[in-house]
């Protein structure tokens, strides 16, 4: 009760702010920057093994060429349609 009594005091309150406020506060800030940054690094990890994201990889490059090769193959088509 006296050290709410001591503290209630502005003077007072200012000096544990001064003394405790500032460090406090960006060591919590860095531990929570720390934490999230830590949190997407084992969210990725842990969601995508290397081996699938190859696979992935390859999967998207083939679709790629497929798609292009499909567009060109569909250019041709409708420039000789349109010739007759």
């Amino acid at each position: 009760m006296r050290l709410v009594r001591i503290f209630s005091r502005k003077e007072m309150r200012d000096k544990l702010i001064k003394e405790f406020g500032v460090s406090k506060t960006n060591e919590i800030i860095q531990y929570n920057e720390q934490y999230s940054e830590l949190k997407k690094l084992w969210t990725f990890k842990l969601t995508t093994p290397l081996e699938e994201v190859i696979s992935v990889q390859e999967q998207l490059n083939k679709l790629k060429t497929t798609t292009t090769a499909l567009k060109e193959t569909l250019r041709t088509k409708e420039d000789s349609y349109s010739k007759f």
